[in-house]
C-alpha cells in the first residue's frame, strides 16, 4: 500500500537514486521534502492499523 503511494506521488525517481550516489543535493530538493511531507499523515495511518491489526490478530 505505501509503494502505492509512492509511485503515485511521482516520488519514486530514478534521478534522486543517481543524485544519492554521488552524494549530490537534487535541485528541487525542497520540492521533494514538501511533497514527502503530503505523504507522511496517511503513511502513519496506515502504519498505526498494521499495528492495531498485529496486535488484534495477536489476542485472537
Amino acid at each position: 500500500m505505501f509503494c502505492a503511494l509512492v509511485q503515485r506521488s511521482g516520488l519514486a525517481r530514478v534521478d534522486d537514486a543517481a543524485a544519492a550516489d554521488t552524494r549530490e543535493t537534487p535541485a528541487d530538493a525542497r520540492t521533494l521534502q514538501r511533497d514527502w511531507d503530503r505523504v507522511i499523515v496517511p503513511r502513519a495511518v496506515l502504519q498505526g492499523l498494521a499495528v492495531l491489526s498485529l496486535g488484534a490478530s495477536l489476542l485472537h
